[in-house]
């Protein structure tokens, strides 16, 4: 059996540990890419159903999925719930909520979201804004993993 000399034992070092990060940024990726159905989703409380008045958001910090605190607005529309994440889906910067045009804005480039949907109607942002999943069940409302 040859015996292995520096060169060869600090390659094969360095191999495993480039195989052991990529492993792991590939995990990554696939969690960020691939969120959980709403059955496997965590889901944490938001507050009581009365807490959410039509076409008001309330900022909320969801720390379900993964345990990293997120901020997520939590919007009760005629057509029901709808709770969005407060990153810009441009460089992720976080939105704020202006009353007076009902509107999401993004303070760092300019991107405006529509109340209603999270659509994009000005600015650079590629995407809408992020969805949460939501429900409203004995008289709370629930917040959930990412939905798109």
């Amino acid at each position: 059996m040859p015996e292995t000399g520096r060169r060869g034992f600090i390659y094969t070092v360095m191999g495993t540990v480039g195989a052991l990060v990529a492993a792991w940024y590939a995990f990554l990726a696939e969690r960020f890419m691939l969120p959980p159905p709403p059955a496997q989703a965590t889901w944490q409380k938001a507050g009581p159903s009365s807490q959410f008045p039509l076409n008001q958001p309330q900022l909320f910090v969801y720390t379900g999925d993964g345990g990293f605190p997120d901020g997520v607005y939590v919007v009760r529309l005629s057509t029901g719930l709808r709770a969005y994440d407060v990153h810009c889906t441009h460089l992720q910067c976080t939105v704020q909520y202006f009353p007076a045009t009902q509107t999401f804005n993004c303070p760092c480039h300019g991107s405006v979201y529509t109340l209603d949907s999270g659509r994009v109607i000005g600015g650079p942002a590629p995407r809408p804004l992020h969805r949460h999943f939501v429900r409203e069940s004995g008289g709370y409302v629930y917040v959930g993993g990412f939905s798109s």
